[in-house]
């Protein structure tokens, strides 16, 4: 018996995918912590901007967030619920979302729903960080009374 554990980048290399219940608040409000399963896949073109992409920090921490640019040897990579833009090597990304499930049931990816949701909240980022840069400065400031 093999007591290796393998790195979720091994899984992906070797089965082409790989099916994870996510935790962390980071995507937030797309993926639910705990409650939705996403399916990552080996990408087979390029990922291109607005894909969700695992990569792996420095630090060896899995990440799951969205690619809002690229320059040339990194992408731009932002969480939906985050206001900090990483510089990511194009070599750390090693799979996209496929598939989301929330409750037992897929959520479709190229609805109605996900379109207005890019459209209000993914697209406009830099609305949004600055948005969630006053909530969080609010809410410091409520919380120190």
């Amino acid at each position: 018996m093999n007591d290796q554990v393998m790195s979720l980048k091994d899984v992906i290399d070797r089965y082409g995918r790989l099916v994870w219940k996510c935790k962390g608040v980071s995507m937030r409000p797309m993926i639910r912590q705990e409650t939705d399963y996403v399916t990552l896949v080996k990408p087979t073109s390029e990922p291109k901007a607005m894909d969700v992409a695992i990569y792996q920090r420095g630090d060896g921490a899995y990440v799951l967030h969205r690619i809002i640019g690229d320059e040339g040897k990194n992408y731009l990579i932002l969480g939906d619920n985050c206001i900090n833009v990483e510089h990511v090597p194009k070599s750390s990304v090693f799979g996209v979302l496929n598939t989301l499930t929330r409750n037992g049931q897929p959520v479709d990816l190229d609805g109605f729903k996900q379109k207005i949701y890019e459209t209000l909240w993914i697209r406009p980022w830099r609305l949004r960080v600055f948005l969630l840069r006053v909530k969080n400065k609010c809410k410091r400031v409520l919380e120190s009374r």
